[in-house]
């Protein structure tokens, strides 16, 4: 709610906390996830482009319409040479609009510089992944395997939920590349990319795996 006006406030990281836990409930992930993960897994787009985008479109609405009172005062500032902000947010639009700022494009770009995701499955980041639409926990695990971050025997013993972190199959360390490619018990015998596309098969793994991760 007015993202426009205090989009550039140093308190807005408070805010961002707020949103990124939203995320993280959305997509089931626990807090060890990276943040980029996020905005990917629940569809939404990171906070701060979010609202750079909300004033960019505020901006042109008011810049395009010389009928508007404020777009006289916008004009007005082309000479001003002092502000009480530091950081005003006509400045920041002015700057969007030079960059041609996209917002689909920026999630590419900022993705790409800090791509999370090791086994390169993610090719677009604009629509909705592969398993969106399984039950809840079915899910829950997908986002699990494709980030390497759940609710495994090693991050429970990390996080002190368990004595230890060892597999039921006896091995010393429960990751979850272990669960899924390793264990004798649970091991999937098909491919990441079976998890990622959500193959029937793979699926049909992660609804009977005993794990919860």
């Amino acid at each position: 709610y007015c993202a426009p006006v205090w989009l550039n406030s140093v308190h807005t990281k408070n805010v961002d906390k707020h949103l990124n836990a939203a995320m993280r409930s959305i997509s089931g992930l626990t807090k060890s996830t990276p943040l980029k993960w996020l905005p990917m897994l629940s569809n939404i787009a990171p906070p701060k482009l979010r609202k750079e985008n909300a004033l960019l479109q505020e901006w042109k609405k008011y810049a395009n319409n010389p009928f508007l009172p404020i777009h006289t005062d916008l004009t007005a500032l082309e000479g001003a040479q002092r502000f009480k902000s530091r950081k005003p947010p006509w400045k920041t639009a002015r700057d969007l609009t030079k960059d041609k700022f996209n917002i689909s494009s920026k999630r590419e770009n900022d993705w790409t510089i800090e791509n999370p995701d090791n086994q390169k499955l993610v090719t677009t980041l604009t629509i909705k992944q592969p398993g969106f639409y399984l039950e809840r926990s079915t899910w829950v695990t997908l986002n699990s395997i494709s980030t390497g971050h759940g609710r495994s025997g090693h991050m429970m013993y990390k996080w002190g939920l368990r004595d230890n972190e060892t597999c039921d199959c006896g091995y010393e360390s429960q990751t979850i590349n272990h669960i899924i490619t390793e264990c004798p018990i649970h091991a999937f015998k098909g491919t990441i990319e079976d998890y990622h596309l959500t193959k029937e098969e793979a699926v049909e793994w992660m609804k009977n795996l005993n794990v919860k991760l």
